[in-house]
């Protein structure tokens, strides 16, 4: 049976550049059902449309949005929903139709960052990549799309996203922690350590040498794209926020390192924040999702 990667990470912050160099390796991500490019992402999301569906029918259920994820009681019943009943039904369906190719396949939807605890009760033989931004730069890029979201939201959002996403990972032996600035100032690198671990972990090696695939993941990715972070833009950082994007970058320079996740919490209060400073942000595929 092929095995699958899921790419995890905030909105905003590499992980459609992530899942297309999965696919350049030679990954199957849904072909014709992704959800295409637009301006604010000319070269696609890479998103699998039916997923995305699911995802956003999984975060209604449980009373909660992109902007706004599901707290501990969410968390909780999103593993009821997985265990029994349509959602189920639903996410081995899919599940099903990406093993139907009988090759490699891959899944990216940040919103899997906060909802793994469906997926991992259907999911049993996967490997995770998270893909780690600077927040003041997630948050920035927010910004410009959602101009409702203040910019302590945007952050307290990317704190909860990555948290999760190494919570809800803490144990598994097949995961990589990728720098999306890594990505574009060490392309070459990035992408030789990512090609690695895919040969690695999905148990394949698809058309080419490691050399020719790794060529072809750097060919998807366009240097001009990257820049620093703007220190002006880190002023509203809490020390925690910046704690755990020092972690992400050191997970990713030492791959194979096993982070302690007891620290891993947001601060009280958070949801109810959000709930008040993110209620009429609209999510980012509600329209497409809708048609």
């Amino acid at each position: 049976m092929a095995r699958g990667a899921i790419v995890l990470g905030m909105h905003r912050s590499g992980t459609s550049l992530t899942a297309s160099l999965i696919g350049a390796w030679g990954a199957y991500g849904g072909d014709h059902h992704l959800i295409p490019g637009d301006a604010w992402n000319p070269a696609g999301y890479w998103e699998y449309f039916p997923l995305v569906r699911l995802n956003m029918d999984l975060l209604n259920a449980t009373g909660a949005r992109t902007m706004i994820p599901p707290d501990d009681a969410g968390c909780e019943l999103l593993t009821a929903l997985a265990r029994s009943g349509p959602f189920r039904e639903r996410g081995l369906s899919l599940l099903a139709d990406m093993q139907r190719q009988q090759r490699p396949w891959f899944w990216k939807d940040p919103r899997m960052s906060i909802l793994l605890p469906f997926w991992q009760e259907i999911l049993e033989d996967v490997l995770y990549v998270i893909v780690a931004r600077h927040p003041a730069e997630v948050a920035e890029s927010l910004l410009k799309r959602t101009p409702d979201l203040a910019r302590a939201a945007a952050l307290l959002v990317w704190q909860r996203y990555m948290s999760q996403a190494l919570r809800s990972t803490a144990t598994t032996p097949w995961k990589l922690v990728v720098s999306y600035n890594g990505l574009l100032s060490r392309s070459a690198e990035t992408c030789s350590t990512l090609c690695s671990f895919l040969d690695d972990t999905l148990l394949a090696q698809p058309d080419g040498g490691t050399y020719e695939r790794t060529r072809r993941m750097v060919a998807v990715i366009n240097p001009a794209l990257y820049r620093n972070c703007d220190p002006e833009q880190v002023d509203g950082i809490t020390p925690q926020q910046h704690s755990l994007y020092v972690l992400l970058e050191e997970l990713a320079r030492r791959p194979g390192t096993t982070p302690d996740p007891s620290w891993l919490h947001t601060e009280s209060g958070w949801r109810e924040y959000l709930c008040r400073a993110a209620r009429h942000c609209i999510d980012f595929t509600e329209q497409a999702v809708a048609d």
